[in-house]
């Protein structure tokens, strides 16, 4: 697996009230946050349910 740098960020859909934010917001975050959000089920990484979320 290819290393990624630290300062890198990436958006990510919310699925419920976290730290990360309310469900259903699109946040930015460092990747390895995101990770962590996802590894523990509370982000969705995925680009196609970001835009669909922006778009509502």
């Amino acid at each position: 697996m290819a290393t990624k740098k630290q300062s890198e960020s990436v958006e990510a859909l919310v699925l419920c009230d976290c730290g990360f934010g309310k469900a259903g917001e699109v946040v930015v975050l460092p990747l390895s946050d995101a990770e962590i959000g996802f590894s523990n089920g509370m982000l969705d990484l995925n680009i196609d349910a970001v835009k669909s979320a922006r778009a509502e």
